[in-house]
């Protein structure tokens, strides 16, 4: 199964990415990497963020990597201060696609808010650009994109 995780972080940023990209890699071997992307912090005043997208393969199921992902969040110092979900992280990942499985457990897949918010739109979009999300219709991510601004929500391209 194709996976596609999100991994974003406003706290020494690159450092706290990169030490979640050495522990994936450690559980599932090569990534595909999105770009970097400057993202502002929403719903709460905090640093902006650096956001991206890595893409890989595994048998492992929905809840495993859920699991996987936590603690992987957990290693590189996410400490969840607040169930809300807002204020700054070292690290955080979300798992936004699992393949074609659509799911409500132990989260909805794909996710809803994907084609909402830059921070998850723009990377995915560099690694799965024909990916067509149920709510957007008929167009794929790429050419949704094209119709999308995000008010402000991106900041700037970081250099590879």
């Amino acid at each position: 199964m194709q996976v596609f995780l999100g991994l974003g972080s406003n706290l020494e940023a690159q450092k706290h990415i990169d030490l979640a990209i050495g522990e994936l890699t450690e559980i599932y071997g090569a990534l595909r990497q999105s770009k970097r992307y400057k993202t502002a912090a929403i719903g709460f005043d905090g640093p902006d963020f650096v956001n991206m997208v890595v893409a890989f393969n595994t048998g492992h199921s929905v809840a495993e990597v859920t699991i996987e992902a936590q603690g992987v969040e957990r290693r590189v110092g996410r400490i969840r201060e607040s169930e809300s979900g807002t204020g700054s992280r070292a690290i955080d990942i979300d798992l936004l696609l699992f393949e074609r499985i659509a799911t409500k457990e132990p989260l909805p897949q794909p996710r809803t808010d994907i084609r909402d918010y830059a921070y998850a739109a723009l990377p995915l979009a560099d690694l799965n650009p024909e990916w067509q999300h149920t709510l957007i219709g008929e167009l794929n991510l790429k050419d949704y994109l094209d119709t999308r601004p995000f008010d402000g929500q991106v900041i700037e391209l970081l250099a590879d």
